[in-house]
């Protein structure tokens, strides 16, 4: 008997693996072949192949700031499923959009993306599903009100972990160390952001980074600060995440500035600026 074309498919899938590792470059890569290669008619719609291969391609153009293209993406995606009748697949695609909404801190349609796929994941009652998606409504309301939100959102990491699930973890750690350093909490944000850092999980180091830099200037004299937001924008360079190199090249010329040294905030930020186009 003739063997299905997977190819496709497995690239698909490697794209996911190389995103968390990073490595941008290889996950466009595999995408680009997956969207071309031959498929076995009936299996790649059977597996919602084209809605996650738009969700993926997504995620990689938030990650380089390509914000139409992050647009364009979730139109597709969404549009995919409908035309397939695959409404589980459109949960996934909702809760892939409400994350990548918040890497470019678009909180609003972040909180937007994250109530539909709640309303969506009510008849499948995936419990890890339902928890990541109030894990973004929780924290693009933790952003506007975090004396509100922050305990909620610590209880939501917690039903988590007893799921034994932690993608993005090291995200979700950042985003509290922020919110406890936005109430004066310098002990809990450091806490949070060390751990953040301690995770496994590379698509998210440079905002680690960033965030460690800002918990230093708040909590310490931020000597250190300058090194945190120098490796932060490294990093991002490395893996080609535009929108994290920005992001934290700003932040580093502010802490610049700050320091009375106006040459080299204009520098860092002409440097990043003239490496890839401006989110």
């Amino acid at each position: 008997m003739r063997q299905p074309r997977l190819a496709p498919v497995l690239r698909l899938y490697r794209s996911l693996a190389w995103i968390t590792l990073g490595r941008l470059a290889e996950a466009e890569a595999d995408l680009d072949a997956a969207s071309v290669g031959e498929r076995e008619p009936g299996i790649p719609a059977l597996l919602g192949f084209d809605v996650m291969l738009h969700a993926t391609r997504a995620s990689v153009a938030a990650l380089r700031g390509e914000v139409a293209l992050v647009a364009a993406s979730h139109v597709a995606a969404l549009g995919s499923a409908e035309d397939d009748g695959l409404p589980f697949q459109a949960l996934v695609a909702f809760v892939h959009g409400a994350a990548q909404h918040t890497w470019l801190h678009e909180w609003d349609q972040a909180e937007a993306f994250a109530a539909r796929a709640s309303a969506l994941a009510q008849p499948f009652r995936i419990e890890y599903l339902e928890v990541l998606a109030e894990l973004v409504a929780a924290g693009a309301r933790m952003r506007r009100e975090p004396d509100a939100e922050i305990d909620r959102f610590e209880s939501l990491l917690c039903r988590r972990a007893r799921l034994n699930e932690h993608s993005w973890d090291s995200l979700f750690l950042g985003w509290l160390a922020e919110a406890y350093l936005s109430v004066g909490d310098g002990r809990h944000a450091r806490e949070r952001i060390e751990a953040a850092l301690a995770v496994d999980e590379l698509s998210f180091r440079s905002e680690c980074w960033r965030i460690k830099g800002h918990v230093l200037v708040a909590t310490t004299a931020g000597e250190e600060a300058g090194a945190c937001f120098a490796r932060a924008v490294e990093i991002a360079e490395e893996q080609g995440a535009r929108a994290f190199a920005l992001r934290a090249a700003t932040d580093w010329a502010a802490f610049l500035r700050a320091k009375r040294n106006r040459t080299k905030a204009v520098d860092v930020l002409e440097r990043v600026i003239a490496a890839g186009p401006r989110p």
